[in-house]
């Protein structure tokens, strides 16, 4: 698995085929991954450490570890910005990306 860096942190591709790519997101505190729009895919997320803020559609939410959301495609814009728990300063997220028909 390779390791892609990013101003944010970095993530890895744990599976990629024409219909779904799966990655792994190490988003580092104080950062956040940018606002982001898709018109033909919706994505799956699922914390797997770590606690933030996130911004979907213009409201503004708070996630934490095993939490799961669902992304719509054509969603107005998403933004994630990982916060401290105190006890780990790692913030890990999973995003499963499914195609629409293009």
């Amino acid at each position: 698995m390779k390791k892609e860096r990013r101003i944010w942190g970095h993530y890895k591709v744990l599976y990629n085929d024409s219909y779904c790519k799966i990655k792994l997101l190490f988003i580092d505190i104080g950062k956040s991954i940018s606002y982001q729009y898709h018109v033909h895919r919706e994505e799956y997320w699922t914390l797997i450490q770590g606690c933030g803020n996130v911004i979907l559609d213009e409201t503004s939410f708070w996630i934490k570890t095993g939490d799961k959301m669902k992304i719509n495609s054509n969603c107005s814009e998403t933004k994630v910005k990982p916060k401290s728990s105190g006890i780990s300063n790692e913030f890990s997220l999973e995003k499963t990306c499914h195609m629409r028909g293009v």
